[in-house]
């Protein structure tokens, strides 16, 4: 398993923070508890599902496949949405944090780190993850200021019939 400090810093965070990006770009304005339970939920569910892929050396990648099914579930559940909404909010939030991954790649390789180096050492491990945030926390910032959903689009065309 992984170090209990990288759940508690790291993905319960990331849960959280995909749970309200992905439900407001959907039009979903879901309250606290909602995306709390979201994000302590998947969280877990991420930190149990890398311990067991750990534990049996099994190449990470079909991990994303998933655990973004995990997630579509939690939100259909826990956050009371269809199941078109929930696959929309798991797919949206996973490639906006697999898209962040991209920038932890560039650091790593500027910094010369390895994969080992990461994952024996928590802090560096949950600040290296932190980096996938980035566009989650860019998608909820548009989101906020300029009310952008997925939905708005559809909802303006059909009060235009």
């Amino acid at each position: 398993m992984e170090d209990f400090r990288v759940l508690l810093f790291l993905h319960i965070v990331n849960a959280f923070l995909m749970s309200v990006t992905g439900l407001r770009l959907f039009g979903h304005r879901s309250n606290l508890k909602t995306f709390t339970t979201l994000g302590i939920t998947y969280g877990v569910a991420v930190w149990i599902v890398r311990g067991i892929y750990g534990h049996y050396h099994i190449p990470l990648g079909t991990h994303t496949i998933i655990l973004t099914l995990i997630f579509a579930f939690l939100v259909r559940m826990i956050g009371k949405v269809d199941w078109g909404t929930a696959l929309g909010v798991a797919l949206v939030s996973s490639s906006l944090g697999m898209l962040g991954g991209g920038i932890s790649i560039l650091i790593i390789q500027f910094l010369q780190l390895s994969v080992m180096d990461i994952l024996s050492n928590p802090w560096l491990h949950v600040l290296l993850g932190h980096t996938e945030n980035v566009f989650l926390f860019v998608m909820l910032i548009v989101n906020s200021v300029f009310e952008f959903t997925f939905t708005n689009p559809l909802e303006k065309q059909v009060s235009r019939r």
